[in-house]
């Protein structure tokens, strides 16, 4: 039975004169690979220059070049590879910026992803992947949250945009957009509002975010206070070990919340990170402690 791709062993044979790929002659004999006629063997080529530490120009040049591959796996391949080494010229983001237009899905996710990495902070490149927020596939949606996140500090437009990211059907963009929007997010009362309602989102990862969200943008106000305290009854132990934190960070030391961490101390339930509900209460105490100690006593009148 024919195929138009070669077998695992035709491709090693294919792949066999060329060197390790940490020897400095590898990157021409791959580099002569990426305009190989079968697919595969372009796609492997990439996967094995995406593992190096190139800063050639050319070679930069020719992974940019399979961005517009006939393949959309090279495409994306090529995309995955740009992203590895973190730093791209205007051609290059020019190219990825073009391919988050591209009809198949993968290939817009590996190009925001790979903006994400190189971070490219021009005007152009941030307005193409705020559009991207409501691409019809999920993975783009949540690949587009995640690279406004390190390239759109403070930009009005894709704050909003995240915001309403935070209602997205996929739980994953709306942790993706809980996320972002801690590292970039003002403290403004809207983006407040629909964090503390994403407390109550069905899905626990999405109120982990929003919870670790707050902490970073939440000013000390009761409603985030109340709402903080009330998920540290929560079924799932990495989001009261989440509320925990993020009540050292913006609450009082306050009875009600020393009252509510206190009731913790007991609580075995392990977090994602094999910590324990427990361990992150007694340090939020600590935490909140300290602050008290430092602010001066109130006087009585």
């Amino acid at each position: 039975m024919s195929s138009d791709h070669p077998e695992p062993k035709q491709l090693s044979s294919s792949l066999r004169g060329v060197p390790a790929p940490d020897a400095d002659e590898s990157l021409g004999a791959l580099v002569k690979l990426l305009t190989d006629g079968d697919p595969l063997v372009r796609r492997t080529a990439l996967a094995h220059l995406g593992r190096l530490p190139v800063h050639d120009p050319h070679v930069i040049s020719a992974i940019t070049d399979r961005l517009s591959d006939d393949s959309p796996e090279v495409r994306a391949a090529a995309g995955r590879a740009l992203g590895r080494m973190g730093s791209a010229d205007s051609r290059t983001i020019d190219a990825l910026r073009e391919r988050l237009a591209d009809k198949e899905w993968r290939v817009r996710f590996s190009a925001a992803s790979a903006l994400a990495q190189i971070a490219p902070s021009d005007p152009q490149t941030i307005s193409s992947l705020r559009h991207r927020l409501a691409d019809e596939d999920s993975n783009v949606r949540e690949a587009a949250a995640s690279a406004l996140a390190q390239i759109a500090p403070s930009d009005p437009q894709s704050i909003s945009a995240l915001r309403d990211r935070l209602a997205d059907e996929n739980w994953s963009v709306r942790e993706a957009a809980a996320r972002a929007l801690a590292q970039i997010a003002p403290s403004d009362p809207q983006t407040i509002s629909s964090l503390l309602d994403r407390l109550a989102d069905e899905d626990s990862d999405v109120r982990v975010a929003a919870a670790r969200a707050l902490a970073q943008i939440a000013p000390s106000e009761p409603q985030s206070i109340s709402a903080l305290r009330h998920r540290l009854a929560d079924e799932v132990s990495d989001v009261r070990e989440a509320a925990a934190s993020a009540l050292a960070q913006i609450a009082p030391p306050d009875p009600k919340t020393m009252s509510a961490l206190q009731a913790l101390l007991g609580d075995r339930g392990l977090t994602v990170e094999l910590g324990s509900v427990c361990e992150a209460a007694y340090e939020s105490m600590l935490l909140l402690l300290q602050k008290a100690a430092k602010e001066p006593p109130l006087l009585e009148e």
